[in-house]
């Protein structure tokens, strides 16, 4: 399916038409939905529950990303999203089963304590020096490539189990928090090897252009047309 989309904090670019592109996610995978435990409970005879039947059962509460029934336990269930998570609980829990005299157990998942997942995560920040070509060279369309190709390139390399964002303001006078940046998200620490060297060798050839762009047109070469790559969290509104 298609990618998430976030919206990102932060200034909003100086060309109001890079807004969407600057704040979206590019490739990935869709985070995992809400998942629920289903079982039936008061009777007094051994009964499980088949995928069959509680897909007829769940199928009026929105999409079911994923079913698996074992021999022994509740079956569990992914919903596509909280909110319906949250209506088919209520709505189906202690649901009575009149044909066989128990009823419907539905509830979230224990799974949820588990520990938190282990995200990889590199932030390159783009020296001010980049810009020195803007608005002419258009960064973010070069980085990205004609239809995100580029991007898309990468996260086909990869196996389609990364993410990477382009975040921030295309302006040199920003702040390093602020002005344009990548990020390479994974959970594979292969992918994410992957990525960052495609990422670092996208991103050198973009500062090639910028510094060809400068010779070309008479300009000063760019002194601070650097990338500067640094590992870290990922950022508390980006977490699923």
């Amino acid at each position: 399916g298609a990618p998430p989309g976030f919206a990102p904090p932060g200034p909003p670019p100086l060309d109001p038409a890079l807004k969407g592109m600057l704040t979206a996610i590019i490739g990935g995978t869709a985070p995992p939905g809400p998942v629920l435990e289903v079982s039936v409970e008061g009777v007094s005879f051994p009964y499980s529950l088949t995928e069959a039947d509680v897909r007829s059962v769940f199928r009026d509460y929105g999409e079911i990303a994923a079913i698996t029934c074992p021999r022994r336990g509740p079956c569990v269930v992914e919903m596509d999203t909280k909110e319906q998570a949250r209506a088919a609980v209520q709505q189906l829990n202690d649901m009575p089963l009149v044909e066989i005299g128990g009823k419907l157990s539905v509830t979230h998942s224990r799974a949820k304590s588990k520990k938190k997942r282990q995200m990889h995560c590199k932030r390159y920040t783009l020296g001010p020096g980049f810009f020195d070509a803007e608005p002419a060279l258009h960064l973010p369309t070069l980085i990205l490539g004609p239809e995100h190709r580029n991007i898309q390139h990468i996260v086909a390399e990869c196996e389609h189990v990364v993410a990477i964002y382009l975040r921030g303001c295309p302006d040199p006078n920003a702040g390093e928090e602020e002005r344009l940046h990548i990020l390479v998200c994974s959970e594979s620490q292969q992918a994410f090897n992957t990525a960052t060297q495609l990422v670092t060798d996208l991103l050198e050839a973009a500062s090639s252009k910028v510094h060809e762009w400068c010779l070309d047109h008479d300009r000063p070469e760019p002194t601070t047309a650097t990338v500067t790559g640094k590992m870290m969290e990922l950022p508390p509104e980006l977490e699923v």
